[in-house]
């Protein structure tokens, strides 16, 4: 396991998120409107049976086939309908990728986050992100060909305190490879509050269940800047406050905030 002096481990979080299912509006014909040379017999002397006897009148068949057509019609209007409302509820289901630009004092970080594999992570990161949470923090644990780690200490190494923690969502099937995203947590499976890691080697020993049966959820990956992960991790680094991995080289988040989206 890795554990650091302040006791922060690699998470990926673990959460199953249902989809709702739809059940498509179901339309029915009835039974003249199958066959439109037959008639449906409910006269008293037939109600019990309920047989289809043949046509005996052109002005029946007329009837018959007019309204056959007229249901048929209905009927597939419904059904277009139907599939219709469904694309669109299938399509909005499928949560858009949100983006986010880290400024560091080494270059910019574009990343993308998965809000449909991971939405309580993501949800939880941008809450930090928009209450301006990671301005001015830093990463404070680097080891190259690891991870980096952040998010969760000022310039002074003092620990910034967050929110309730978020559940861990480290069964969403994302795995923590090279430049992906997660969130930092203690021992508990379900501690993780503001702290992250970008992921700087292909980590498979971090993906659930892991060393404790849960593993650290990854939220996302890095879409722009890998080369800057590559410098902070390349930063060396000392022991400082009892914290062993530290950059001696300040390495500041500036800011980080959300990419405006097109409409």
């Amino acid at each position: 396991m890795c554990v650091d002096a302040n006791h922060e481990l690699i998470e990926v979080p673990y959460s199953e998120v249902n989809t709702p299912s739809i059940n498509p509006a179901r339309a029915w014909i009835p039974a003249s409107a199958i066959a439109p040379a037959w008639f449906y017999d409910d006269t008293s002397a037939n109600r019990t049976s309920g047989s289809f006897y043949p046509m005996r009148s052109r002005a029946h068949s007329c009837i018959i086939g007019s309204l056959f057509k007229t249901i048929a019609s209905t009927t597939m209007n419904r059904l277009l309908l139907s599939l219709l409302f469904v694309l669109c509820l299938s399509s909005a289901a499928l949560a858009e990728p949100v983006k986010v630009l880290m400024e560091t004092s080494k270059g910019t970080i574009e990343l993308t986050l998965d809000q449909d594999k991971a939405p309580l992570s993501v949800a939880n990161f941008l809450r930090y992100v928009d209450e301006g949470f990671y301005n001015n923090t830093i990463f404070h644990r680097v080891i190259p060909d690891f991870m980096i780690q952040g998010g969760g200490m000022d310039i002074d190494m003092q620990k910034k305190s967050g929110h309730a923690p978020v559940k861990n969502e480290a069964k969403n099937g994302l795995k923590n490879q090279r430049g992906t995203i997660a969130m930092a947590r203690t021992s508990d499976p379900h501690s993780a509050t503001t702290q992250f890691f970008i992921n700087h080697k292909d980590n498979t020993n971090l993906d659930y269940p892991s060393f404790d049966g849960w593993g650290y959820a990854v939220f996302g990956k890095v879409s722009k800047g890998m080369d800057v992960v590559d410098a902070i991790a390349a930063t060396p680094t000392s022991t400082k406050n009892g914290h062993r991995d530290v950059p001696v080289e300040t390495i500041l988040i500036k800011s980080v905030k959300r990419v405006e989206t097109k409409k």
